[in-house]
């Protein structure tokens, strides 16, 4: 009788141990605060990034949590529109394409990212590097859109169905009215002397790649995004107080 209570007992142990090996990530996570989130269309799914470089997906109808990666870039958790495929970078520059079921879809070498978007049917990908400058495509198939600004900078994208905005410190920029129209200054900026031209909130046409207008009243750290239906941006920044301003773009 007592050598089959430790048989049990020594089962138990095993199977216990097993177990937390066997998911460690989720036992022993410490995620810390979020850095940056990315929701999915349906509000289903969450995917989080953490000032412990942890990547976590939730499951928001389950109520559960999964931590996916460790030591990844925290500006790169996206959820592709309409979909329950996302994108993050790990830590040697690697974007990797992912459904909510672990299986990868694809995966590319890039810069490290401040920030990219990806549209629904995969055909446009738009990230910014470190120095704040975006570019279209990876590889050997980049294309500017923006290189006139002289330092990193922290960005925000948006993306609609003719659009993508753009957010970042700028400013204050006050033009004569709130938007300003098919701006005139080049956006590619070959000279080392940067202009900052675009650094604020910019929508940009998604097939031409030019700016369309630049959206004022911004100082300091600004954030932007486009309303569910795309008719509408909705943004904030600061200066000596918040500003939070929406403008129609039908």
């Amino acid at each position: 009788m007592k050598n089959l209570f430790f048989l049990v007992l020594f089962i138990a142990l095993g199977w216990g141990g097993y177990y937390v090996y066997e998911n460690r990530h989720d036992v022993f996570s410490s995620t810390k605060g979020v850095r940056n989130l990315s929701i999915s269309s349906d509000g289903r799914y969450v995917v989080s990034a953490h000032y412990g470089k942890k990547l976590v997906l939730w499951d928001i109808e389950k109520r559960t949590k999964t931590v996916l990666a460790e030591r990844v870039n925290t500006n790169s958790p996206y959820f592709i529109p309409n979909s329950h495929d996302f994108m993050w970078q790990d830590k040697h520059n690697v974007v990797h394409i992912q459904n909510v079921e672990g299986q990868e879809i694809a995966h590319f070498k890039h810069y490290k990212v401040e920030r990219h978007l990806m549209s629904e049917d995969r055909a446009l990908y738009i990230s910014a590097d470190q120095t704040g400058e975006i570019y279209k495509g990876y590889g050997d198939d980049m294309t500017p859109i923006y290189t006139d600004t002289p330092i990193r900078n922290y960005y925000n994208f948006s993306l609609s169905e003719k659009y993508f905005l753009s957010a970042s410190p700028g400013g204050p920029y006050d033009p004569d009215s709130a938007v300003e129209l098919n701006p005139k200054a080049d956006p590619i900026q070959p000279s080392d002397y940067k202009k900052s031209s675009y650094n604020g909130v910019t929508l940009w046409d998604r097939e031409t790649l030019k700016p369309v207008a630049r959206l004022g009243g911004f100082g300091g750290r600004s954030d932007a995004l486009f309303s569910p239906d795309g008719k509408w941006v909705i943004g904030g920044g600061g200066r000596t107080s918040e500003i939070i301003c929406g403008w129609s773009i039908i």
